[in-house]
């Protein structure tokens, strides 16, 4: 039986962004509209060798689609060969790791999957989004405007994220209000900004637990439900369906003030009693007794994990030079010339994301123009001066 450890998970949120499902996707505006996009991902030795495995589920109608050139490759360095990687080269090249006993590895865990396509449109670009999460396609809204100013044009991009929230019956607002839980999920608006460290660890303290309570809640809303939708699958059920409705509202609204300390909700000794306080019995066991409501937990567990477990490192190349980024995030900023964002699957919760950017760019030619202009003012304006010298002479 494989359920979900929620503390496990959010500790690989909040401390480390270095999980096995980690993408890196680089966005390049022209300025005729048209773009690129490319992505960076590690992937496993069936995935390379070309048969895609749940370790890459988040990007797999990316490889079923030819219109993004795929590559194989060591990161910052240029492709070793074009995607998949034959299995004899893949073997060979592992041979080698393994013939040094100094430097033993897995060669997967040292290469990187890069694919790129081109599109004519920021609009056809957000409808070939290839992410899947929690079983929902991340299909993105984008625009693109441009502003003619003579020596400059200005543009703007902004790119809208679909919201998740749906995935969940009870919403985080339940637990704390808009303004904490946008930040908590995306980094604005930023409330704790100017305040002292004790402050902050307070806030953060509580928005921490209140996290965790929303979590625990929808999980044990999830099972429930679970149990009550497929009530006539179970065998001489020790509980009526009408015991499960009636008080389904009475242990939510307990779990919800609760603080469990168990990885697994369905183990978890605190809920089994507060089950039995509620319902008269462990309603719980009946999922883990049941293969297949156990399957159904922990399908509904894995939109837990692909939410947690996801990240996305977003980088935005405009025209010209970036001038004005909006506030979507904390972990969003300038460098490199480039405007860079960290991105959770949790940050899709959020009722609305939203990545813009402003930039200017040159026009040279309009410079040319206006010195040739310029020139020929001058010029005109100094001929009947020449003339008048002439006639004198």
């Amino acid at each position: 039986m494989k359920h979900i450890s929620i503390y496990l998970l959010l500790l690989l949120v909040l401390g480390t962004s270095c999980t096995e499902r980690h993408y890196f996707m680089n966005t390049k505006i022209q300025t005729d509209g048209s773009c690129s996009r490319e992505l960076w991902f590690k992937a496993d030795a069936a995935t390379l060798t070309g048969s895609p495995t749940d370790r890459v589920k988040d990007v797999h109608e990316l490889f079923s689609d030819d219109r993004w050139v795929k590559t194989i490759g060591y990161l910052n360095e240029p492709a070793l060969c074009s995607y998949p990687m034959p299995e004899a080269i893949y073997d060979s090249l592992q041979a080698q790791i393994d013939n040094n006993a100094a430097t033993r590895y897995r060669l997967c865990d040292t290469l990187r999957v890069h694919a790129k396509r081109d599109f004519s449109s920021v609009g056809e670009m957000a409808d070939a989004m290839p992410f899947t999460l929690a079983g929902q396609p991340i299909r993105t809204t984008a625009t693109l405007e441009s502003h003619f100013h003579w020596f400059y044009t200005d543009y703007t991009y902004t790119e809208t994220f679909p919201s998740l929230s749906s995935l969940f019956k009870i919403p985080l607002t339940h637990f704390m209000d808009e303004q904490m839980a946008s930040f908590w999920l995306t980094g604005t608006p930023n409330p704790m900004r100017h305040k002292s460290g004790m402050a902050q660890a307070d806030y953060f303290d509580k928005m921490s637990s209140d996290f965790m309570k929303w979590l625990f809640t929808n999980l044990a809303n999830d099972y429930v439900d679970i149990l009550i939708e497929n009530y006539d699958s179970i065998v001489n059920p020790p509980i009526s369906k009408a015991d499960l409705l009636n008080h389904k509202q009475e242990f939510i609204d307990r779990v919800s003030q609760s603080d469990f300390k168990e990885l697994n909700l369905l183990e978890d000794k605190e809920i089994e009693k507060l089950t039995r306080e509620v319902f008269h019995y462990d309603i719980f066991s009946l999922i883990s007794k049941h293969p297949y409501l156990d399957s159904l937990s922990q399908q509904r567990s894995m939109v837990y994990e692909d939410l947690c477990l996801f990240n996305l490192d977003y980088r935005l190349e405009m025209p010209g030079e970036i001038i004005q980024i909006n506030e979507c995030s904390e972990n969003l900023e300038f460098r490199d010339g480039a405007l860079q964002a960290s991105l959770s699957g949790l940050s899709f919760v959020a009722p609305r994301l939203t990545i813009q950017a402003v930039s200017t760019s040159k026009n040279t030619w309009a410079f040319v123009l206006t010195w040739v202009f310029g020139f020929l003012l001058i010029g005109l304006c100094l001929w009947p001066l020449f003339n008048r010298h002439k006639e004198k002479e």
